[in-house]
């Protein structure tokens, strides 16, 4: 699956501290999940408010 992460990540264009964790393929049903998710103890900057 590494390889699959990496390619959802680049089409994603996802950047620290986002990660994927899963990705499901069902093929009875033609589709794909793919779960983003990321660190328990990640900040995220409120960027109109200039806060962490």
């Amino acid at each position: 699956m590494e390889g699959l992460e990496s390619l959802f990540t680049k089409a994603l264009e996802l950047e620290s501290p986002w990660e994927i964790t899963i990705i499901e393929f069902n093929e009875g049903r033609a589709d794909i999940k793919v779960f983003v998710d990321f660190p328990g103890k990640a900040f995220f900057r409120v960027l109109h408010a200039g806060k962490r």
